[in-house]
């Protein structure tokens, strides 16, 4: 009988520290979690003064290191690794006489977004580029930079491209266009770009309002009515601004230290 109540003490212990041990993972797993891009850069940049208060609070013991730091922002899922690469990056980053950071508003990164996209009636696969751009007021948003839609390169478009307008229109006015912050929703307002064609120009990256090639074919499609961008359905982030070294950011959701935006590859140049 003894025995028989000391088991159910225990039992009954157990399920009392059961929460307490559940919600200090779940708030841990949600602390590390890289929730967005820009937790990303402030984390590669030693600069997520929220994540390092929060540590402090619950972790004192717990050193956190820019390289610390680096490391954690790597998918450790992934057992293909060069390690040697990994530790020779993350050296050359924190050499205390060239740290070396990611600047948010710098032209040397970009989101690459595929995109749904119906053409012609039919649903079609596109990978845009964006881009974050200050603007003369110093604010900033997102621009196509190029397009990637292979359903655009038959011969017959190609060979039409003589006729397409090189002058895409000046917009009518400035109140449309991927406000800095689309990122934060996985450009889920993506289908602005084909909404409002009044100021489509708005919504690209060119040069005298003017472009070429692919993005030339895209946006005329979308002057004339023929397509229509739908939706965004996955998204990676690209960085060149550490010389030597390309950078491939991807989104990994599951219940871990090591989820959210990490970096899922790395290139030596």
């Amino acid at each position: 009988m003894r025995k028989y109540l000391l088991i159910v003490i225990l039992l009954h212990q157990c399920l009392l520290a059961f929460p307490q041990l559940f919600d200090n993972t779940f708030n841990s797993n949600f602390a590390w979690n890289v929730k967005h891009i820009n937790q990303f850069i402030d984390r590669f940049n030693n600069a997520d003064e929220e994540f390092t208060q929060y540590n402090k609070k619950n972790n004192p013991q717990l050193v956190l290191s820019r390289e610390v730091m680096l490391k954690s922002l790597f998918n450790l899922d992934n057992r293909n690794w060069n390690i040697a690469e990994i530790k020779t990056f993350i050296k050359e980053i924190t050499d205390t006489s060239r740290q070396q950071y990611i600047p948010y508003y710098d032209m040397r990164w970009c989101a690459k977004v595929k995109c749904i996209v119906i053409w012609k009636s039919k649903p079609q696969n596109v990978v845009l580029t964006l881009k974050i751009v200050l603007q003369s007021d110093s604010s900033s948003k997102w621009v196509v930079s190029g397009v990637d839609a292979p359903f655009l390169k038959s011969k017959r478009l190609t060979d039409s491209l003589s006729n397409i307008t090189y002058y895409i229109p000046q917009p009518v006015n400035h109140q449309s266009f991927l406000h800095p912050y689309s990122h934060a929703t996985s450009f889920s307002n993506i289908n602005l770009i084909s909404n409002n064609k009044a100021n489509v120009g708005d919504f690209f990256l060119l040069s005298n309002n003017s472009c070429l090639g692919e993005m030339k074919v895209f946006i005329d499609e979308i002057i004339k009515n023929r397509l229509i961008v739908k939706k965004a359905y996955a998204v990676q982030y690209y960085f060149f601004q550490i010389k030597g070294w390309i950078i491939e950011v991807s989104q990994f959701s599951r219940y871990s230290k090591n989820s959210g935006w990490l970096i899922s590859k790395l290139t030596k140049t």
